[in-house]
This record gives structure tokens, C-alpha cells and sequence, in this order.
């Protein structure tokens, strides 16, 4: 599995860990498993563009991204047991744990991420 981290527009760093799930096996497992992530981690899910949380223990905030890293939709709070589509143009989808990324760092549709891989 890669490595990366996310920043903003802006260059601040959102997330320092992320996983890039891109194989079958692992976009497959996701989050599956897990009792959560910490703060300033995430998992970054390509291609995706649809979700389900089923068998899932915590809520996640799901942002789907097109090919050029563009939050097209943001699904906040996501329970488990729940399925969420992204727009037509999705190429990834970003999970993080529910909550955590303050409203004045979050990302909103129309933003550019700027993800980087180092693994």
C-alpha cells in the first residue's frame, strides 16, 4: 500500500498519513475492521466512486475527488450501514475519521487537494 499526505489550497497539511488503497484487495478491505482513525489520518480509495460503510465501527467524512484531486461532493458523518455515490465525474474517494477537520481547514466542493505520494 502507498503513502502520501494531503494538503490544501493554501499548503497546510490536512492529513500527514494517508493510505492509497489502489489494488482490488485493499480498496476492497478499506477501513473494514477498524475501530477508527486518529487524528490526522486518512485513506485516500482510487479509482472509487461510490462507498458503503457496512461492517464498519465509527463514522467517517467521505470527500469524492475527479482525476485532478477536485472535492466534487463532501458526505459528512457517514454512519455505518450506509452506502454514498459520488458525482459522475468521480475518480477517488478520501475517508477520514467523522468530525475532526475543523470547518475553516476542511475542504469544499471546488478545491483542489494537493496530494502527494511517498511510497
Amino acid at each position: 500500500m502507498k503513502a502520501g499526505s494531503v494538503k490544501n489550497e493554501n499548503g497546510k497539511t490536512l492529513i500527514e498519513h494517508l493510505e492509497i488503497c489502489e489494488s482490488f484487495r485493499e480498496r476492497n478491505q478499506g477501513l473494514l475492521g477498524r475501530d477508527g482513525l486518529p487524528r490526522g489520518h486518512g485513506m485516500l480509495i482510487s479509482p472509487c466512486s461510490s462507498i458503503h460503510t457496512f461492517a464498519m465501527r465509527f463514522h467517517i467524512d467521505c470527500f469524492f475527488l475527479d482525476k485532478e484531486d477536485r472535492v466534487l461532493a463532501i458526505k459528512p458523518d457517514l454512519p455505518p450501514g450506509r452506502m454514498a455515490f459520488g458525482p459522475l465525474k468521480t475518480r477517488s474517494t478520501l475517508e477520514i475519521a467523522a468530525g475532526w477537520l475543523k470547518d475553516d481547514d476542511a475542504p469544499h466542493p471546488g478545491d483542489r487537494l494537493d496530494i502527494s505520494v511517498t511510497g
